[in-house]
C-alpha cells in the first residue's frame, strides 16, 4: 500500500506548490456578464481570450461545477511528464504545478455528490484514477484499473471506468468520507497520507472490442460506443451484473472508416427527457437515434474527424467539434436537428467543454492553447 501511494504523495506536494503565471491577458469586457448561448444567437459567438497552458499538447479540459475555474491536462512533446493547469475565470489567475513529477495524465473530470463532498475531481492517469477533493485540494483515494481511459459517474458513490484498448468495463465503489471541515489551504503533507484506501470493484464485463466512449443515461442505461462505430446499451442490475441489452441500429455511411480513432471520450451526447442520443458512429459523422421511435433520425456528415460531441446545459444545442487544420464547432438545434451556425477555431483542437451556466465554450488546441468563446 505504501508503494502504491508514493507518487500520489508527490502530487499533494506539487499541487501545494502551484504558482501564478503572468502570461495571461484578458480584456475588461470579458469580465462582464455573458449571454446564454442558444440556437437563436449562435452567430453572435466571438472569441473571448486565449491562454497558453504551458504544454505542447492538451489532452482534456473541464470546467468545475460552478464554472469558476477551467482545468486542463496535457504534456510536452518528447518529455516524459504531464502538466496540470488551473485558470481562474474570476480573477484571471493561471496556476501550474511544479514539474516533472506528474506523469501519464490523460483527462480531468468533475462529479458532484460523491464521497459526501460537494465537488470531486477525477484525474485520469495511466492505469489509475486519482480521486481529488477540491475543497481541501488533496487526493482522497484512487481507482486502479489497467489502461483506464474513460470514466462517467453513475450516481451515489459509483464510478464507471472503461479501459479503451482492452474493452474492459467496470463499476467501482469509492468509500464515503465526511466533508472537508475547512476551505483553508491544507498543512504540509505528513510522511504517510491520512488515508490509504483503494476503490472497491463492484462489477465488470468484457466487451468484444475496444471502447471509444461511455455514457450514463439514467433513463435508458449505460451507453458504450465501440471503436467499430456501434453503440451498445447495457443495463446494470442491483447485483452490479451487466446485462447486454441491445446494439442500436444504424445505417452505415458510404466510405465510413470506424477503425480510425480520433480520440477516446466525448463522442456521446444525449437528452433523456427528449428521448434522443447522438454519437460519432464513424468518427467522421454523427448519428442521432430516437429512443421513442426506435430508429435512426439522421446521420450528419462532418468533413474531418469528430473530437468532441456535447450538448448545452439546457440541451437545446448539440455541438460537434471536428479536428481539421481549421477546426470548427458546429451547432445543431435539437428541436429541429438542423444546423444553426458554426464557429471557426482556426487550428486543430483536442477537446471542448461547455461552462455549467451555458454562457461559454472552452476549446483546447493541439499546440497547448486553451480558448474561451461566448457572447459579449
Amino acid at each position: 500500500m505504501k508503494i502504491l501511494w508514493v507518487k500520489y504523495i508527490r502530487v499533494i506536494v506539487l499541487m501545494s506548490l502551484m504558482v501564478l503565471s503572468p502570461n495571461v491577458s484578458m480584456t475588461q469586457e470579458t469580465q462582464a456578464p455573458h449571454l446564454i448561448i442558444t440556437p437563436e444567437n449562435v452567430d453572435d459567438i466571438s472569441h473571448l481570450l486565449d491562454y497558453q497552458s504551458h504544454t505542447s499538447r492538451t489532452y482534456g479540459i473541464a470546467f468545475d461545477l460552478e464554472g469558476r475555474h477551467l482545468f486542463a491536462v496535457g504534456e510536452n512533446e518528447g518529455e516524459n511528464f504531464s502538466v496540470f493547469t488551473v485558470f481562474s475565470l474570476e480573477n484571471r489567475e493561471f496556476r501550474i504545478p511544479e514539474q516533472p513529477q506528474l506523469r501519464g495524465l490523460q483527462d480531468v473530470q468533475f462529479i458532484a455528490g460523491s464521497l459526501a463532498i460537494d465537488e470531486t475531481m477525477l484525474l485520469i492517469m495511466n492505469g489509475n484514477i486519482v480521486v481529488w477533493d477540491i475543497l481541501s485540494d488533496a487526493p482522497v483515494g484512487v481507482i486502479s484499473q489497467n489502461y483506464s481511459t474513460i470514466t462517467t459517474h453513475l450516481g451515489h458513490r459509483w464510478i464507471l471506468v472503461a479501459s479503451g484498448e482492452t474493452g474492459l468495463l467496470s463499476v467501482w465503489d469509492i468509500p464515503s468520507l465526511p466533508p472537508s471541515p475547512t476551505a483553508e489551504p491544507p498543512p504540509p503533507p505528513p510522511p504517510e497520507p491520512p488515508f490509504d484506501w483503494i476503490a472497491s470493484l463492484k462489477g465488470a464485463t468484457q466487451l468484444d472490442g475496444p471502447i471509444a466512449d461511455v455514457g450514463y443515461d439514467p433513463v435508458h442505461g449505460i451507453l458504450v460506443l465501440g471503436r467499430d462505430g456501434n453503440l451498445h446499451r447495457l443495463l446494470l442490475n442491483e447485483g452490479f451484473i451487466f446485462e447486454h441489452s441491445e446494439t442500436l441500429p444504424q445505417e452505415p455511411p458510404v466510405g465510413a472508416q470506424p477503425q480510425v480513432v480520433a480520440r477516446d471520450k466525448d463522442l456521446i451526447a444525449f437528452d433523456s427527457e427528449q428521448e434522443w442520443i447522438a454519437y460519432a458512429g464513424s468518427y467522421q459523422d454523427v448519428v442521432v437515434y430516437d429512443y421513442d421511435e426506435g430508429q435512426q433520425l439522421l446521420r450528419y456528415p462532418v468533413d474531418e474527424f469528430v473530437v468532441c460531441l456535447m450538448t448545452s446545459p439546457n440541451k437545446d444545442l448539440l455541438v460537434i467539434g471536428d479536428n481539421g487544420p481549421n477546426a470548427t464547432l458546429i451547432f445543431i438545434n435539437t428541436s429541429t436537428f438542423e444546423e444553426v451556425g458554426r464557429v471557426n477555431i482556426g487550428s486543430f483542437i483536442s477537446d471542448c467543454a461547455f461552462s455549467p451556466d451555458g454562457t461559454m465554450i472552452a476549446t483546447a488546441t493541439e499546440v497547448g492553447v486553451t480558448s474561451l468563446w461566448g457572447i459579449q
